[in-house]
């Protein structure tokens, strides 16, 4: 009857042996999805930000962008008035020239 109850003994100590290395095999396997769980939600989070950081660094360069433009569109306008003016006196005083050229041609 010993040799029956140590052979129980080894059978019982077996399996508890067993439990425990399948035990540790499912710790493992939960271990590892976690982890990729973890590493695809770091991921995710680092995909999101860098949009945030993207859409973010776009609307700033338009800003810019429209900032750049309505200056050079005020400076073209100015330069248009200036330019426009100096024509107009230009102008009246080729009217002028013609004028007195006239005048003293005739008279």
């Amino acid at each position: 009857m010993e040799k029956e109850a140590i052979l129980n003994r080894i059978k019982e100590t077996e399996k508890k042996i067993e439990n425990s290395k399948m035990k540790a095999l499912e710790q493992k396997e939960k271990i590892i999805r976690d982890s990729k769980k973890e590493a695809l939600k770091i991921i995710e989070d680092a995909k999101v930000q860098a949009q945030k950081d993207y859409d973010e660094k776009v609307r700033q360069t338009k800003a810019e962008i429209e900032t750049v433009r309505r200056k050079l569109l005020a400076e073209g306008e100015r330069s248009a008035k200036e330019f426009k003016a100096k024509a107009n006196l230009n102008s009246q005083l080729a009217v002028d020239m013609l004028v007195k050229k006239f005048e003293e041609e005739v008279g």
